[in-house]
């Protein structure tokens, strides 16, 4: 008898393989382990980001304000919330109260509007609303906006699509704001039928600063500034079968400038760069997807990129539960994936972010003369995923368990040629 050495696992799960078929640094099946910078282990727990929990998370971003602060907010099933590093909190941005449903999941887009920079989020439910970051308080855009599912910004011009509102409501069309002004032109500057196709439009991502993607349940349109009295063209680029669209409106993940992730209706992840067809990449997170996901609340799930890691998250829920639990975790260059489940955490929507650190002057290493950077740039030293569960509570990626639950994990490697 002799010793045989598995090598490490850096082919990750291969699901769509026979075990027979997986070689000794595959595995056939795994749960929470993760190969992360050269190491096979356990993957990170989660613990609580900032305190006051609100109502079902629906949405993230962080951007910087024009005064050089970053800003991080989430949108919620009831209105929004800005984290405050000093306190560990997340405070409430008055304003009325939102209507979200689970399935209405929230979009947020920076606008710099003169000397202003502006957030603005909309939703199903609501009219759009917009943030001056300043104020402690979030209103209605003006000029009678529609209610939407998802929105881009073209050409300094504010592209809605899914109106649910408005002179033109169908689940096909799109609304055009001013040049340079959110707060007008809804209904008379440009509105068009995207319907070729007679799928719903789910989301929109902006590709440079004139051509942007329009996702549909079956096909993909391009929103393409002009010259002109219309401002965009709206060619058809693919038809798609009715299941290999976006699942979701936040299931669609800019990876770069020039390349989009999203997690299909039929649980395939694809890639698509903006011209040729939307391409499967992850038959072995396909081949999961497909037998572990709730397909009727697919609707739920999400994705984020983590540029660090080169890691993409799509969350879902699996079999004979609502909301998301399982995440398939995959590298877009190759497809490498491993897969993740929450026993007891169930989450909504997530981002990678820069979150305080929250170090003392007293935890720093050397002497206050060694230190490189200003104490406010110290609250964006630490990158973390931040998850947030659908009871309103945000969690980051720093612990060894899941909010006090031992992480749940075990791992088969493959048997060919071992």
């Amino acid at each position: 008898m002799r010793d045989v050495e598995i090598p490490p696992a850096n082919l990750g799960v291969m699901a769509h393989r026979d075990r027979r078929d997986v070689p000794p640094n595959g595995l056939a099946e795994a749960e929470n382990w993760i190969y992360q910078d050269g190491d096979f282990q356990v993957r990170p727990g989660y613990n609580a980001f900032g305190d006051n929990p609100a109502s079902r998370v629906m949405g993230y971003i962080q951007y910087r304000h024009r005064n050089g602060a970053l800003r991080t907010v989430k949108g919620t099933a009831v209105g929004w919330r800005k984290y405050d590093p000093e306190t560990n909190a997340w405070t409430n941005i008055t304003g009325t109260a939102l209507t979200s449903s689970p399935a209405q999941q929230q979009v947020f887009r920076v606008f710099q509007k003169a000397t202003e920079t502006w957030l603005l989020g909309c939703g199903e439910a609501d009219t759009p609303k917009k943030w001056d970051g300043l104020t402690a308080t979030y209103v209605e855009m003006a000029g009678n906006p529609p209610k939407a599912r998802c929105m881009a910004i073209n050409a300094n011009r504010v592209i809605f699509g899914n109106l649910k509102s408005g002179g033109t409501i169908s689940p096909v069309a799109v609304d055009v704001s001013l040049n340079g002004n959110f707060d007008g032109g809804y209904g008379s500057e440009q509105v068009e039928l995207l319907a070729d196709t007679p799928g719903d439009i789910i989301a929109m991502a902006e590709r440079g600063n004139l051509l942007t993607t329009i996702y549909k349940s079956d096909a993909i349109y391009n929103a393409i500034a002009v010259d002109a009295a219309d401002p965009f063209v709206f060619p058809l680029a693919h038809a798609l079968d009715e299941k290999s669209g976006p699942c979701s409106t936040l299931a669609v993940v800019k990876i770069s400038d020039g390349m989009d992730a999203y997690l299909g209706n039929d649980g395939a992840p694809r890639l698509y760069d903006g011209a040729g067809r939307p391409s499967e990449f992850s038959p072995a997170a396909a081949r999961w997807i497909k037998d572990n996901a709730n397909f009727s609340t697919l609707v739920r799930a999400f994705g984020f990129y983590d540029p660090l890691l080169k890691q993409l998250f799509f969350v879902f829920a699996e079999q004979n539960k609502n909301n998301p639990n399982l995440a398939a975790i995959i590298d877009p260059r190759s497809g490498t994936f491993h897969p993740y489940r929450w026993d007891t955490l169930r989450f909504s929507a997530g981002i990678k972010l820069n979150a305080s650190t929250g170090l003392t002057i007293g935890e720093l290493v050397g002497t206050i003369e060694d230190q490189e950077l200003t104490f406010g740039e110290y609250e964006e030293l630490e990158p973390r995923v931040i998850l947030g569960e659908v009871g309103g509570q945000s969690y980051k990626d720093s612990a060894t368990d899941d909010n006090g639950v031992a992480i749940t994990t075990f791992w088969e490697s493959g048997l060919h040629n071992l």
